[in-house]
């Protein structure tokens, strides 16, 4: 009998656990966010421009005509999630 309460125990918190997961997992912020660091390359394909930015810790891209020269830069964009990875939209900078 102890076993048995004891797997219907942990099955319950098993259950529980997924279930608060699956509801607490995080999301992507839409607010305006902007990062400050050095653009090291630049290149564009098929109408996008793919920043290199230090820190490199996310995927930093641009829809618009911005024309970046590789020095510091603050970048003022919105946060997005694309194909499961967080990628940083840049719509101006500075």
């Amino acid at each position: 009998m102890e076993q048995r309460t004891m797997l219907i125990v942990a099955a319950s918190v098993a259950v529980m656990g997924l279930l608060a997961l699956f509801l607490i997992r995080p999301q992507v912020s839409p607010n305006l966010v902007s990062i400050s660091g050095e653009v090291t390359a630049v290149r564009t394909a098929k109408g996008v421009t793919f920043i290199s930015f230090v820190p490199n810790d996310f995927i930093v891209v641009s829809f618009n005509e911005l024309s970046f020269e590789p020095m510091n830069h603050t970048l003022h964009g919105r946060l997005q999630e694309y194909k499961g990875k967080v990628e940083f939209v840049v719509e101006s900078y500075d």
